[in-house]
């Protein structure tokens, strides 16, 4: 389905309170802002008709310091969930001073990786319109307390494409602060598979209009092969005439795919070396040119979104036919985890403790938790419970974890339907447990960021804290 390219927003920055539950009061310095949504998965206001927020794959990644933050002790997170019709971008930043409370600052979706350019400019859902204009990017406000940073911001009727690439938190003067990349979960190793379809353009000459065939970009992972193939099998060329085609940056219904994939963006000449080329001064065999360029140590980014055909006239090189490129390859579900042991200061018998969870947002708009934990007091003979839950701090805060993770961050806190409880039951005579949540209907915010195991005994004890990266 083709969408519209300017999109309805909503955004909202709210705090996840305590609650009542084991230790569930406890959070540093943090004052409860109100939410200015009913909660970052609600439907836009009066939108007819209403959009499909069937979620197609949820990024993200822990934020990087620029220069700027260098000295700061900062931790944030982020993570962007697309939908069929919409975008939703989350962030949570623990600031460590760099921040002043009761200041606005500003993110922005950018449009390249943070280690490449520092994420260059911004996201456009207009890539055509290059003035920098709120309701044509995606923009996160953020009102920080004296610790936290947090916030999110929807916009509807727009599915971010994939140069959608990483998240940057701006000072007050557009400084670069800090930066998250916007990674789909995939394998280091993985095979992604990015296929399109050659049509000519609107435009094109006559004898250009029968162009047709296929494409396929293969980016193989760092840990695997470490290279990009492209194989590409083209009908309905001219035998009299020759041909280049490019991997360009733009959809092809966006200002005609708009300028050729640069490896390094800083370097703005036309360089083959520095683009991806499929051919140059190709002549065609009746009508036809198919092959695959391979591109080894080379992993194309997101921000290759179609391959151009040009035929070659003199000097010029008119854009003749397009291939949009759409990932083929299903994507992985976004996975968080972390590994620790006990908690200093934790009651004797915990000191062999080891933890390690996985949290998964998944597609089908839930989430699933699992904890697996060996080491636990020994000497037990009776089956025994060791509450577990989601935090929404990191174990570097005080207390470790800070309060419990809210579903709904407007709701009540201590409600088990509002957290993500995790019970682990132990066997009596055992030192090991298992345990699986699944919380239906909601996706993880970046707050969902450690598990703290409580004391079976006595729960406001914490005995141990696993940080989720």
């Amino acid at each position: 389905m083709a969408l519209p390219l300017a999109g309805i927003a909503l955004s909202a920055c709210s705090d996840d309170g305590g609650g009542t539950s084991p230790d569930a009061s406890a959070r540093p310095d943090a004052t409860p802002a109100p939410d200015a949504t009913p909660g970052p998965d609600a439907a836009p206001p009066d939108a007819t008709p209403m959009p499909d927020t069937t979620i197609t794959s949820v990024a993200g990644g822990v934020m990087t310091k620029f220069e700027a933050a260098a000295t700061f002790d900062v931790f944030g997170a982020a993570q962007l969930v697309r939908m069929a019709e919409a975008t939703r971008v989350e962030l949570y930043v623990e600031h460590g001073g760099l921040l002043t409370a009761g200041t606005e600052y500003i993110a922005h979706v950018h449009a390249l990786p943070c280690g490449v350019e520092e994420g260059g400019g911004h996201y456009k859902l207009d890539p055509t319109v290059t003035d920098t204009e709120e309701n044509n990017e995606i923009w996160v406000r953020v009102t920080p307390d004296d610790t936290v940073a947090e916030g999110s911001h929807t916009v509807y009727f727009h599915a971010a494409r994939l140069d959608a690439q990483s998240i940057v938190l701006h000072d007050t003067d557009g400084t670069k602060l800090i930066c998250a990349d916007l990674k789909i979960d995939d394998a280091g190793d993985a095979q992604v598979d990015l296929e399109g379809s050659f049509a000519a353009f609107a435009a094109a000459n006559t004898d250009d209009m029968s162009i047709a065939g296929t494409v396929t970009v293969s980016v193989f992972g760092a840990d695997g092969d470490n290279k990009t193939d492209i194989v590409y099998d083209i009908s309905g060329l001219q035998d009299t005439e020759t041909y280049e085609a490019h991997v360009h940056q733009f959809p092809c219904a966006i200002g005609d795919a708009g300028a050729h994939y640069q490896r390094d963006p800083a370097i703005t000449a036309v360089q083959e070396d520095n683009e991806l080329w499929l051919f140059s001064g190709a002549a065609p065999t009746s009508g036809a040119l198919s092959d695959t360029a391979t591109f080894a140590g080379v992993l194309a980014r997101g921000d290759g979104l179609s391959v151009v055909i040009h035929r070659i006239d003199g000097t010029e090189l008119p854009k003749v036919a397009c291939a949009d490129l759409t990932r083929t390859t299903a994507y992985p579900e976004f996975v968080t985890e972390g590994n620790a042991g006990e908690l200093a200061g934790a009651p004797a018998g915990y000191q062999q403790l080891d933890a390690t969870v996985t949290l998964e947002r998944k597609q089908d708009g839930t989430t699933v938790v699992t904890l697996d934990v060996t080491g636990l007091p020994n000497g037990v003979q009776v089956e025994t419970t060791y509450p577990a839950r989601v935090h929404a701090a990191t174990c570097a805060t005080n207390p470790p974890g800070g309060a419990h993770y809210l579903r709904d961050p407007a709701g009540a806190a201590g409600d088990e339907n509002n957290e993500i409880w995790l019970d682990l039951v132990v066997p009596g005579g055992t030192r090991t447990g298992t345990a699986t949540v699944t919380a239906d209907m909601h996706t993880a915010r970046p707050q969902a960021i450690s598990v703290v195991i409580h004391d079976a005994t006595d729960p406001t004890i914490r005995v141990a804290c696993i940080d989720l990266e």
